[in-house]
């Protein structure tokens, strides 16, 4: 049963399977359109306005139906030119003109601006705002040039704030900082089947999915309080950074790390204002929402996730209080590759973000260009549609644009009691509801404060409901690594099943297209180059004689040019040689990706290394002498040094050389010639990696 607020507008009339209002369409007032940098040629559009991060402004015929309206976005996604496309929902403006309250303000001068600024002391630019503002500010945070995060001193109205810097010419804009928070509403913690993947009429279709793949080395990015070592998670989660700046948020006693750990969230007393509750146990919500991307099938416990092979990429921007929105921003940079000051690469940068979090208020400029920077990566980002049973153009990041925004239907296929609904909506998913049978089941901690036994428990809200669509983008990506976000987004959406007949999806809280389809989208993605099966590489060893260094390479270009000596002569195959997995989303599930670095010379080593642990491959990363140049393919990673049966161990020996700048490591499958490596003095590190048997071609076997 669907308890949902109703809205004076007026009755529904039904356009195929899709219910529409007149209202609705009269609540759309145009789309907003951002194209890439590198178009060529772009859509005819009328536009009306440029926003400051770029986006155009399109005006829409009057009267236009809202199934109209979905067809011209997904033409518009299929245009290469474009990045994303949104609706503009009347609402927008009154998210926008609603005062908020705080002490924090992030400020981005225009790039020619921070130019010019190269010289300028920030105190002198402070005494320029507090001057245009009639308030005392301080600067809080200066990452760049560009970027200012300000303190006001006192609570006062950061929108009117905002408003009266951004006259200053200089300014881009200047965003108040909102709280996010996890979009979970609370239900009992009963344990049921997993009706959200397999029931007839609400569930997202997976066994029938599986028949087609149960998903290739995908990696999601979860932006959300962190991560718990749970036996099922544990084996699928890569090393992730804590975001968060504020200690007082994180409870883990510091601000950003290289630790995801989630450290937990409860509450007591009025920490977080007379609205927060005095007591609250934490929610290991990071853990949850993973769980039901990705977490580990097969293995005898538990539960499974949509996609089994996804490789979880945890991001902290959730603690005590929720999260600052700037730090939930740099989270989504980070985990698609782009650098963050002050925190080291990421070597696996994720091709889907799920953000199960969300604030009242506008999409932030500094959000949307995060955002759109992932967009540029390849990444598609999905984000819940929030709880407060309301227009999701009211709340960020759902209403930000070229994001998969997902509301939550419960198991007859209506829309949750708590669900945001709206024109902006994508489609829905599974979120649960407040009956115990009708909870969505996953992975997390029985610890009020701090993590104690791993278990399961139900939650429901569209925190549930985007992770289904997270994990099955995943498994849209390992069946076509070349996949654009917009081809993403039209195959979720326009493959979705129509919500049942009467459901409270339609008419005045419209939930998008319909429920996600796992099966549907899966069949509908059109093929890529890469074919069906996994693309096996050959991995071949060289030797520098005067240098004594070895050297391992996948690439065919690059053996090419060591063999005729376009990259330094001196290097000479010894014809030793594995056969590996390319590092693509198509190599096999428990295959792990092997990093390579390079060390800078002066720095580091002229010499290269590589690693197939996430964990070393992350320490490494924030080395200063080694320079991180991608995956170089993928293997199986041994346990406690031993190989699975059927595989070949790879040996790894060291010359111990760091101290002399001339480090290097050789990689071996002779357990011989690793005995010989070792009675010349270097170090054995015993197995790092492990090749299949039956494609093993290495000498010396």
């Amino acid at each position: 049963m669907s308890v949902s607020k109703k809205k004076a507008w007026a009755s529904g009339l039904v356009l195929g399977a899709l219910m529409v209002t007149p209202a609705w369409a009269a609540d759309v007032l145009g789309l907003r359109v951002m194209l890439r940098d590198d178009a060529q040629v772009v859509p005819a559009l009328s536009v009306k306005r440029v926003t400051v991060t770029g986006a155009l402004e399109t005006a829409l015929p009057s009267g236009l139906a809202l199934g109209e309206v979905r067809k011209r976005i997904a033409e518009l996604r299929a245009d290469p030119a474009v990045l994303w496309v949104q609706p503009m929902v009347a609402e927008e403006a009154q998210a926008a003109a609603e005062p908020v309250l705080g002490r924090k303000l992030l400020l981005r001068l225009k790039s020619d601006a921070a130019k010019r600024a190269g010289g300028l002391a920030p105190e002198q630019r402070l005494e320029r705002w507090e001057a245009l503002s009639g308030k005392r500010l301080k600067i809080t945070r200066n990452p760049d040039a560009q970027t200012f995060l300000l303190d006001t001193v006192a609570v006062v109205d950061l929108k009117a704030l905002a408003r009266r810097l951004e006259t200053d010419p200089e300014v881009l804009y200047a965003d108040p900082v909102i709280r996010m928070h996890p979009q979970r509403v609370p239900s009992d913690p009963l344990y049921s089947l997993q009706w959200n993947y397999a029931n007839s009429v609400s569930g997202i279709n997976a066994p029938a999915a599986w028949e087609i793949t149960t998903g290739g080395l995908v990696t999601v990015a979860v932006v959300d309080t962190g991560i718990l070592p749970h036996p099922d998670l544990i084996n699928k989660t890569l090393p992730g950074y804590d975001m968060i700046s504020d200690p007082e948020i994180a409870l883990d006693g510091d601000g950003r790390d290289a630790d995801a750990f989630d450290s937990g969230d409860w509450i007591e007393g009025p920490q977080c204002g007379s609205e927060d509750p005095i007591w609250e146990a934490s929610s290991w919500h990071g853990s949850h929402v993973a769980g039901i991307i990705g977490a580990q099938a097969n293995n005898g416990q538990g539960i499974a996730g949509v996609s089994w092979g996804a490789r979880i990429l945890p991001l902290r921007v959730l603690g005590r209080c929720g999260g600052e929105f700037t730090d939930v921003a740099d989270g989504v940079l980070w985990a698609a590759g782009v650098p963050v000051a002050g925190a080291p690469v990421n070597p696996y940068p994720a091709k889907v973000i799920n953000m199960s979090l969300g604030g009242k208020g506008s999409c932030p400029g500094a959000m949307q260009q995060a955002i759109d920077a992932a967009l540029l990566r390849g990444a598609v980002v999905v984000v819940a549609a929030g709880n407060s049973d309301r227009n999701a153009a009211l709340y960020a990041p759902a209403n930000c644009g070229g994001v998969i925004t997902v509301a939550s239907h419960t198991l007859a296929g209506d829309k949750a009691y708590y669900s945001n609904f709206g024109p902006t909506i994508e489609l829905s998913a599974p979120g649960g509801e407040f009956w115990s049978t009708e909870g969505i089941l996953s992975t997390i901690s029985d610890g009020p404060r701090t993590a104690l036994l791993y278990t399961y428990a139900e939650y429901q809200g569209t925190s549930m409901a985007a992770p289904h669509v997270a994990g099955v983008a995943a498994l849209l990506y390992s069946r076509n690594p070349e996949l654009l976000p917009g081809q993403v987004m039209n195959l979720l959406s326009s493959t979705a099943r129509a919500h049942p007949a009467g459901s409270s999806c339609g008419g005045d809280t419209p939930c998008g297209t319909g429920m996600v389809d796992a099966r549907a989208a899966l069949v509908a993605v059109p093929e890529g180059h890469w074919g069906v099966d996994s693309k096996l590489v050959t991995v071949r060893e060289y030797h520098h004689a005067s240098l004594d260094h070895y050297f391992i390479t996948a690439s065919p270009a690059e053996m090419a040019a060591l063999d005729s000596g376009q990259m330094g002569g001196g290097w000479r195959a010894t014809g030793h040689s594995f056969l590996a997995y390319a590092a693509t989303p198509l190599a096999p599930a428990l295959s792990w990706p092997v990093c390579r670095f390079y060390g800078n010379p002066g720095l580091g080593p002229n010499s290269h290394f590589f690693t197939g642990s996430p964990f070393e491959c992350a320490a490494v990363s924030r080395e200063d002498g080694w320079w991180y140049e991608g995956m170089a393919f993928n293997v199986f990673m041994p346990f406690m040094g031993v190989c699975n049966w059927g595989e070949i161990p790879i040996y790894r020996a060291y010359n111990g050389r760091w101290e002399y700048n001339d480090s290097n490591h050789r990689y071996l499958t002779s357990a011989v010639e690793y005995q010989q490596m070792l009675s010349r003095g270097w170090t054995g590190e015993g197995v790092v990696m492990c090749a299949p048997a039956e494609v093993s071609i290495s000498a010396g076997h």
